[in-house]
């Protein structure tokens, strides 16, 4: 299933000898519990993504089986963007990169969420969100997640890239040339 969205367990109840029992008083219990888990009656609302296994519990069973469900990171609804590596300068011809991070309404990371980049003024692609620059400037590069996502609204980041050849200028003050 997909985060977010409930589930309806389904719990089969018998007796020693395998005859069903109708009317028992069932509990359905996950391996995990806290936030974003909510169990109603038989009703499952899960919001973190993962595997759980998923029981129904009856008082004095000597047996329980169980069944995984497996909770799957809901439609892109956040977008995270950072340079790699960090830093306030980078060389003419380094390559740079933008770190991206796609999040569904739950904060469930989306591990291949379908990611565009495009940079101002272009550069020289270099892989998939990766830049070389041969000229000195200013760069932004723009990551752009488009629906299908929540709300239908296209997810955007930018990071910008200043891109200097030469280091700073070091003037020795003190002490004077030739002392």
């Amino acid at each position: 299933m997909v985060a977010g969205e409930t589930a309806r367990a389904s719990c089969d109840v018998f007796d020693e000898w395998g005859n069903p029992i109708e009317a028992a008083a069932v509990e359905v219990v996950t391996d995990t519990t806290g936030a974003g888990i909510t169990i109603a009656d038989r009703d499952l609302t899960l919001e973190r993504a993962g595997e759980y296994e998923v029981s129904c519990q009856v008082a004095g069973a000597q047996e329980t089986t169980s069944a995984t469900l497996e909770v799957t990171p809901g439609l892109p609804a956040g977008l995270a963007v950072a340079r790699a590596p960090e830093l306030p300068v980078y060389g003419i011809g380094q390559v740079v990169a933008v770190d991206t991070i796609v999040t569904d309404a739950y904060d469930n990371v989306i591990e291949d969420a379908p990611v565009m980049f495009s940079s101002a003024p272009s550069g020289r692609a270099f892989g998939q969100g990766r830049f070389r620059y041969l000229d000195e400037g200013l760069y932004t590069v723009t990551a752009i997640v488009t629906p299908p996502t929540h709300n239908n609204v296209a997810l955007s980041g930018s990071v910008d890239f200043l891109i200097n050849g030469t280091g700073p200028e070091i003037e020795c003050l003190s002490p004077v040339n030739a002392t």
